[in-house]
């Protein structure tokens, strides 16, 4: 059964050169997702934001002055899918093919809204703009089946798993 929860998280968003966010070591217990060659999210529990956006923030300034890291949280929200049918769901919503490999993470178009997914083992955690939240919703209902099966909890879950920058240890589901 598809499960469907709101999750609260941290976006930290990255700005600097390619070479200066290779370099960014990916604080423990945080998701690296790379947007493009110079921006980088960090995705981390809410709790964390401020203390990982200050170290670095510090850091990517003392490599790159015209650098820059800022939350931008308040401009996304984040649905976790769970249980057998996860997967099933999310890649009748995308318009890509969903990657084997976990952890992952991809960025396209999601029920025909621009989105983020953050594939991990066990659950995919799609990122829509803070505006398109309802319609995301809608949607997932539609294709989940009936409200009542999906269950749209408004329990609020932080972020498991850290994905690593390291590719290396990423494995095929």
């Amino acid at each position: 059964m598809l499960k469907v929860r709101r999750t609260s998280a941290a976006i930290i968003a990255c700005y600097a050169s390619a070479a200066a966010l290779d370099a960014l070591p990916t604080p423990r217990d945080t998701h690296s997702c790379r947007i493009a060659p110079e921006e980088l999210w960090l995705v981390t529990a809410q709790f964390e934001g401020n203390a990982i956006l200050s170290s670095v923030a510090a850091y990517l300034t003392a490599q790159e002055p015209s650098a820059l890291a800022i939350d931008q949280s308040d401009g996304w929200v984040v649905r976790s899918l769970f249980g057998d049918d996860a997967l099933h769901v999310l890649a009748q919503l995308c318009v890509f093919r969903l990657p084997d490999m976990r952890p992952e993470f991809v960025q396209g178009s999601v029920a025909g809204a621009p989105a983020k997914v953050l594939l991990l083992f066990g659950s995919a955690h799609i990122f829509v703009p803070y505006p398109l939240r309802h319609y995301a919703d809608a949607r997932l209902r539609d294709v989940g089946g009936a409200p009542a099966q999906v269950g749209l909890e408004m329990s609020v879950q932080t972020l498991g798993s850290p994905v690593t920058s390291d590719m290396s240890q990423q494995q095929a589901v």
